[in-house]
């Protein structure tokens, strides 16, 4: 099972990506380059749904994380 810290990594490289293909749309928006950005959009899409479905993983380990916390807790009690 992957880490809270692997997913958060994971999290920085996808936003890296996200921001680099940003920077290209906007590049290819001034110079008004209909084909690049045609090629583009969905590369900007995949990696935003990306970066969506790691936040949610990170969510969800995060809550188990907590929970596993809680439980041992209770049994030092």
């Amino acid at each position: 099972m992957r880490t809270l810290e692997d997913v958060e990594a994971e999290i920085e490289e996808a936003e890296e990506r996200v921001k680099s293909v940003e920077e290209a749309l906007a590049e290819a928006a001034l110079n008004a380059d209909a084909a690049l950005l045609t090629q583009l959009t969905p590369d900007y899409e995949q990696s935003r749904t990306h970066v969506d479905e790691l936040l949610t993983e990170w969510e969800r380990l995060s809550l188990l994380s907590a929970h596993a916390k809680d439980e041992t807790a209770n049994e030092s009690t």
